[in-house]
């Protein structure tokens, strides 16, 4: 299930080269419990993924929470 909280990438008008850094920014506040409002209650993990061209390529980050 995918879950964006704040709207993801289209909802920041999907700026190219900066949509890999939004992602990463959102999941790391989910994780660090920042994230206000959008809160996911206790985050633990994310994935970021990205891909580029028709989906030729494909990059997948998982982030787990460091307590």
């Amino acid at each position: 299930m995918a879950l964006v909280t704040m709207g993801g990438n289209k909802a920041r008008g999907f700026a190219i080269g900066a949509a890999g850094v939004y992602q990463a920014a959102e999941a790391a506040l989910q994780l660090r419990g920042e994230a206000g409002e959008n809160q996911v209650k206790n985050a633990q993990h994310a994935m970021i993924q990205a891909m580029g061209g028709p989906a030729a390529n494909v990059i997948t980050h998982i982030l787990s929470r460091a307590d």
